[in-house]
């Protein structure tokens, strides 16, 4: 497998190994020293905004993560993660990945949006396989962060 189509999968398995609920797996794609941020933007009409959410650290992450998104996953409903095509740049064993994302809670005879926005990652081939050593998700509505690589023009 190349090294565009091994981040590709990296991405891809974001999201499956995270809405699995299969955590252990999920935190072997992260650097051990990796960094997590989650920007809030427009949850709902009249929502307020909460704080950005920033973790660091590969257990950490895991942690944090599988807490938070424990209920979401019961016999009766689920989060899942939507991720459109990405945009992915690779520099030797650095690359760097933007992509837009829907996440949904789905119950049975419902389907809700939850969030929509934007991933900025970074990722860094470690031990032979390529991992997120910072991921960074912009919700619509949230401000672009200082020194965030915007997305490349053609």
């Amino acid at each position: 497998m190349n090294d565009l189509e091994a981040v590709r999968r990296v991405i891809a398995l974001y999201a499956h190994l995270l809405d699995d609920g299969r955590f252990a797996e999920w935190g072997q794609l992260f650097a051990e020293d990796a960094e997590w941020i989650s920007l809030p933007g427009l949850y709902k009409p009249g929502a307020t905004k909460p704080g950005a959410w920033i973790v660091r650290g590969r257990d950490e992450i895991v942690r944090q993560v599988s807490e938070t998104t424990r209920g979401l996953r019961t016999a009766e409903s689920r989060g899942m993660h939507f991720g459109g095509h990405p945009v992915i740049d690779i520099q030797g064993d650095r690359a760097n990945a933007w992509w837009d994302f829907i996440i949904a809670h789905i119950t049975p005879g419902a389907l809700e949006v939850t969030a929509t926005g934007r991933y900025y990652a970074r990722f860094e081939r470690q031990g032979g396989r390529w991992r997120f050593v910072r991921r960074v998700s912009v919700q619509q509505g949230a401000e672009l962060p200082p020194g965030l690589i915007p997305v490349p023009g053609a």
